[in-house]
């Protein structure tokens, strides 16, 4: 085969600027042609390129521009390292400046025997001590470590770093007690396994194995959400020992307080999936009877199921609960997520476990829910008594509110204000008492005219009860208000729900360990954050060290936390908190300006907007 040179094919060829699509520029005089030579990164290469809907638009785009400077793209040459290419490329092995999570005292200990079998096997070596980093043991938190010598080949025996758990009955090698109480830690926070992982290698920690995490968060929910409901039934119990201290009997009807919290709404996602959104909800009951309203019954409703997913990407037809293996769900996929009335019957079987179940008198719920239909329906079977169905204030405030804001109001809907409409009664019904005579009439409105201004400023009294005709000096609505004010509270189920929150955030979806977060945050609120954390380290096996640091750290953290308590219920607080909100409304009346804000359909033709408006004649409150 005779030799053909490769050079002729990278000379340039006619019609070579069609082929590299160079925009061809047409020939003028005054035209001057610009080019301009441009060599990428080899590495930057791929990050930098256009998508394909990109060089459609710009396409499209470069007739606006200058066409006579032409840009040449040359051969990419090797550019500057990669970030990792710097932190790896360096043959010194850098785990010397990282960190370890290591027991104190044993640390220590190893050490010294360290220390003392170095000095009867090479007693003249003046090496240092480090650890083996070639042959050291990672399990998630802890660490098995040895030590040897720089100098001569002295090298311990491997020794755990960390407490074991000592567990009758269960092979296999100990696990170690700080991975249980990180499991703790994390049930009480928003930080998940991948999370705490990320945070460990900013430190210059290595990251556990995620899969070792999450075993152990699967073995520690369960014991978190067995002990929480044993603590609920003592709670219970201690119920019914304050009201007995009290001289009322153990079976006396309580108030109590109900509400559900779901992960996501229950409506607005007819493009992303025809049932309900939400795929979790927590219904909690509340005692209202004690001081610190304590958290009498929790059930968790969950319809996510990491085992299914992944049988039916296999193609097994898993159905959730009654699939093979573990399943997280408790409600099928066409189940609604929004069944109140059996999260209400759930709640009362709880109740029914005890010995002698507490006896629920009212219960307050919103007015959307049907937790109490079921509610009452199973505890009825059991107490004989059917309780009262009572409803919260904030919820019936709320609604009447969206109600008036969408409500169209005619002028001609309240006849005469506010304020003349009693000055004229007022004066109706002076007249007709003076029965003409001037000078008592005079006399009369005199002190009429006082009453009015004190009852409208806020001290209607006893002027209102000496001198007017249509105030007697006491409004209905306070006494009523005063009267049954502890019947209609509904602040600590609203607050139960924020507290969920911090553990169980709305925009991280937890499949398998839900139960484990709720159960763990309604543990939380009943004894006090430090409280708990010492609580539920002692039950799952993994009590704190007396007299340590952490111990004196979580009681400072409940004093803490009692003090806000009471500081936010302090009068002078609340009244501060009112006096910053009024403050804030003044100051929008009157620095707010009209701005263009969000709303729908800005862009959509005049036309349009006509033929959406509501062309009703009747208004919404005549329906």
């Amino acid at each position: 085969m005779p030799y053909t040179s490769k050079s002729k094919s990278v000379q340039f060829k006619k019609g070579d600027d069609d082929r590299r699509q160079i925009p061809v520029v047409e020939w003028d005089e005054k035209t001057e042609i610009r080019k301009k030579y441009v060599r990428p990164d080899a590495a930057k290469t791929k990050e930098e390129s256009l998508n394909d809907k990109a060089l459609t638009i710009l396409k499209e785009n470069v007739t606006k521009v200058d066409n006579s400077k032409v840009i040449s793209v040359l051969r990419p040459q090797p550019g500057e390292p990669s970030v990792f290419e710097r932190y790896t490329d360096n043959l010194i092995r850098g785990d010397k400046n990282t960190y370890r999570f290591l027991h104190a005292d044993r640390t220590c200990k190893l050490f010294t025997r360290a220390f003392h079998e170095h000095m009867e096997q090479s007693p003249g070596c003046k090496g240092n001590f480090e650890f083996d980093y070639d042959a050291e043991e990672q399990r998630t938190m802890c660490w098995r470590e040895k030590v040897v010598c720089t100098m001569c080949k002295y090298e311990s025996l491997m020794y755990p770093l960390y407490e074991e758990i000592g567990e009758e009955g269960k092979k296999g090698r100990k696990a170690g007690a700080p991975n249980r109480r990180l499991q703790i830690g994390l049930a009480d926070t928003g930080i998940s396994n991948t999370a705490w992982c990320q945070l460990m290698r900013t430190v210059s920690h290595p990251a556990p194995s995620r899969t070792d995490m999450q075993r152990q968060s699967n073995e520690c929910g369960e014991m978190l959400v067995n002990m929480n409901r044993e603590d609920m039934k003592q709670q219970r119990q201690i119920v019914k020992q304050a009201l007995e201290r009290s001289g009322f009997p153990t079976d006396t009807p309580i108030p109590a307080e109900c509400d559900t919290r779901y992960n996501n709404p229950l409506f607005g996602s007819r493009t992303r999936t025809p049932f309900q959104p939400g795929t979790q909800a927590t219904t909690t009951m509340v005692e209202n009877v004690t001081a610190r309203k304590k958290i009498i019954a929790v059930h968790d409703a969950n319809k996510l199921c990491k085992t299914a997913s992944y049988l039916r990407s296999t193609g097994e037809n898993a159905i959730c609960p009654g699939h093979q293996g573990h399943c997280s769900a408790n409600l099928k996929p066409w189940d609604s997520i929004g069944n109140e009335e059996l999260y209400g019957e759930l709640l009362a079987d709880q109740l029914a476990e005890d010995e002698q179940p507490l006896v629920i008198g009212q219960l307050t719920t919103d007015g959307d829910s049907h937790a109490y239909r079921g509610f009452s329906k199973k505890h009825s079977e059991v107490v004989n008594l059917t309780p009262e169905n009572l409803r919260d204030p904030r919820h019936l405030a709320s609604t009447q509110l969206r109600s008036i804001d969408k409500a169209d109001f005619s002028e001609f809907m309240f006849p005469g204000r506010t304020k003349r409409r009693p000055c004229t009664v007022e004066y109706n019904f002076a007249i007709k008492e003076a029965a003409g005579e001037l000078d008592r009439l005079v006399n009369r409105l005199s002190y009429v005219a006082d009453c009015i201004i004190d009852c409208y400023t806020g001290h209607c009294g006893d002027t209102c009860r000496a001198y007017s005709y249509i105030c007697k000096g006491q409004k209905i609505w306070e006494k009523e208000l005063r009267e049954n004010a502890i019947r209609y509270k509904y602040p600590k189920c609203e607050a139960t729900n924020r507290g969920y929150n911090k553990s169980n955030p709305k925009d991280i979806t937890f499949q398998r360990n839900f139960p484990a977060r709720i159960h763990s945050t309604a543990h939380r609120i009943n004894h006090r954050p430090g409280e708990s954390a010492v609580l539920k380290c002692e039950a799952l096996g993994v009590p704190l060290s007396p007299n340590s640091r952490p111990i004196h750290q979580l009681k400072r953290e409940d004093e803490i936390y009692e003090y806000h308590q009471l500081r936010k219920k302090n009068p002078v607080v609340k009244h501060e908190r009112t006096v910053s909100k009024l403050e804030r409304f003044e100051l929008y009346d009157e620095k707010s300006v009209e701005k263009e804000t969000y709303q729908k359909d800005l862009l959509d033709s005049e036309k349009t907007l006509r033929s959406k408006r509501r062309t009703r004649a009747d208004h919404s409150y005549t329906k």
